[in-house]
C-alpha cells in the first residue's frame, strides 16, 4: 500500500514537458531572474499561477528553451501540498529582458482531488531552470 502511495505522488507531481519532477535537483537552476506581478487564479478545472520574470544579470542571457515551476499548496500556510508543475519558455532573455508565463495544474491525476475545495490556494517553490 506504501509503494502504491509513493507511485501516485510521483504521478502527481510530474509535469507534461518532459518528466522532470518538480523540486528536482537534476536541473540547472538559472538563480539570475526575478520573478513580479504575480497573480493567481482558480477557475474549477485548473490553478494558474502567472507573472513577469525579469533576467537581473548585467552579462548572462538566458538561451531558449527553459521551465518555469512552482508547487501548489492548499492554504497559505503550506501544510498540504496539492501539485506541481512547469512551463515551458519558448523565448531567450538577453540581461534586463522580461516575459510573461503562466503555469496550469490539475489534478487529472488524483480524480479525488476537487479544485473548488481550495478558493485560497497558494503557490511556492517558484524557480527558472534549464534540463
Amino acid at each position: 500500500m506504501k509503494k502504491i502511495g509513493i507511485l501516485l505522488n510521483l504521478i502527481i507531481l510530474l509535469n507534461c514537458n518532459g518528466g522532470t519532477v518538480v523540486g528536482s535537483d537534476n536541473v540547472n537552476v538559472i538563480d539570475y531572474v526575478e520573478f513580479s506581478q504575480i497573480t493567481t487564479s482558480n477557475n474549477g478545472n485548473n490553478l494558474e499561477v502567472s507573472g513577469h520574470v525579469i533576467n537581473i544579470s548585467e552579462t548572462k542571457n538566458i538561451s531558449s528553451q527553459w521551465y518555469i515551476e512552482c508547487q501548489f499548496y492548499a492554504t497559505e500556510n503550506k501544510t498540504l501540498k496539492i501539485g506541481g508543475d512547469n512551463t515551458q519558455i519558448n523565448v531567450p532573455l538577453d540581461p534586463g529582458q522580461e516575459t510573461i508565463w503562466t503555469i496550469h495544474w490539475n489534478p487529472e491525476n488524483n480524480l479525488n482531488i476537487n479544485l473548488d475545495d481550495y478558493p485560497n490556494f497558494t503557490f511556492d517553490d517558484l524557480r527558472a531552470y534549464k534540463k
